[in-house]
C-alpha cells in the first residue's frame, strides 16, 4: 500500500463494476491505496487526481 495526495474531489469506487457506491474523497486528504488501484483511478479519470506521496524513513 502507499500514500497518495487527492489533488481533485472524486468518488473512490468500493467496486469498480458498481458505479455510485464508493467514499468521495476531498482535494488535500492523503489515502492509503494500492498501486494498482492508484493506476485504475488514472485510468477512468487522469493522472491529475493523485500524487504519490515519497515514503519517509
Amino acid at each position: 500500500m502507499a500514500k497518495y495526495k487527492v489533488l481533485k474531489d472524486f468518488r473512490l469506487l468500493e467496486n469498480q463494476k458498481v458505479s455510485g457506491v464508493g467514499e468521495i474523497v476531498t482535494k488535500g486528504t492523503v489515502i492509503d491505496i494500492t498501486a494498482k488501484r492508484a493506476a485504475a483511478v488514472e485510468k477512468n479519470l487522469d493522472s491529475s487526481y493523485l500524487e504519490r506521496l515519497s515514503d519517509e524513513k
